[in-house]
């Protein structure tokens, strides 16, 4: 097949164009599995290649036309979601992954063996953001009142860091979780420190 050809000469663009075309194809002569599987990989050629904007057009329509695959489908939903995290469009990023939780507690509910690492990601990297805007927060002020509101707003903040890093270890996939905890830790250095 010419896209795998494509592919192993490492001519990604090339790649991707000749899955999506192979993709119409079998789509054309009804072969919907295979139609699936080819546009599936486009889209990964075009992750590969770290094309975002056609990652995330490539993710939108494969969620949007199939489906029956449920581990690619929680996939694409968390690189739709990761294309939009790499551009630093947070809050698009946000809204995709909260549609990719939804939709893998529905499909887990069906296949109970439905991997959790996407869910899991998602959650660690939304916590990421969190500890972001954490960091920097100074506890400090002139007068009482003032040192009481930057007091409040790092403390706050420090529960949202806590929750996020919670719920991303909740899925009990052990790099995330792992990684969380030790996160959770430093925080509370942080703020013990601050």
């Amino acid at each position: 097949f010419v896209g795998t050809n494509y592919r192993d000469e490492k001519k990604l663009p090339q790649a991707a164009k000749a899955f999506l075309a192979a993709s119409a194809l079998f789509e054309a002569q009804g072969d919907q599995e295979k139609a699936e599987d080819f546009f599936y990989v486009s889209g990964k050629m075009y992750e590969e290649m770290e094309d975002w904007d056609k990652v995330l057009q490539t993710m939108r329509e494969y969620t949007r036309k199939f489906g029956a695959k449920p581990k690619r489908i929680v996939e694409a939903k968390f690189i739709e979601g990761y294309a939009s995290y790499t551009r630093k469009k947070y809050d698009e990023a946000l809204r995709i992954w909260k549609d990719l939780y939804v939709l893998h507690e529905r499909l887990a509910k069906k296949d109970p063996e439905l991997t959790a690492q996407f869910p899991a990601r998602a959650k660690f990297l939304t916590a990421e953001l969190s500890l972001a805007d954490y960091e920097p927060a100074a506890i400090s002020g002139a007068t009482k009142s003032s040192l009481k509101s930057s007091l409040k707003r790092k403390q706050d903040l420090l529960t949202q860091v806590i929750k996020l890093y919670g719920d991303a270890a909740q899925y009990k996939v052990e790099e995330y979780t792992t990684a969380s905890v030790f996160r959770i830790g430093m925080a509370m250095l942080d703020f013990r420190d601050a």
